[in-house]
């Protein structure tokens, strides 16, 4: 069934883990709670990010050159 092994699935991890890597874990545990009624630590919320991250290469999440040539023009 695709199931994650985990008390949490994968569609809650998947949100975990965006919220993990736009604001701190206090604010992103807040904001989980604000908009589904359902409390995670910020603890496990960071504990989330990072097992996901794992996964992930310097090469995977960095902007290719064109990328990083436009930052720096609309600078």
């Amino acid at each position: 069934m695709g199931l994650a092994s985990g008390t949490k699935q994968y569609d809650v991890q998947d949100l975990e883990a965006w919220l993990g890597s736009e604001m701190t874990f206090n604010k992103a545990c807040k904001t989980y709670e604000k908009f589904t009624a359902h409390r995670l630590s910020a603890d496990h919320i960071h504990e989330t990010t990072n097992e996901i991250a794992n996964y992930f290469d310097i090469v995977d999440v960095c902007p290719d050159k064109d990328e990083i040539e436009a930052k720096v023009c609309s600078v």
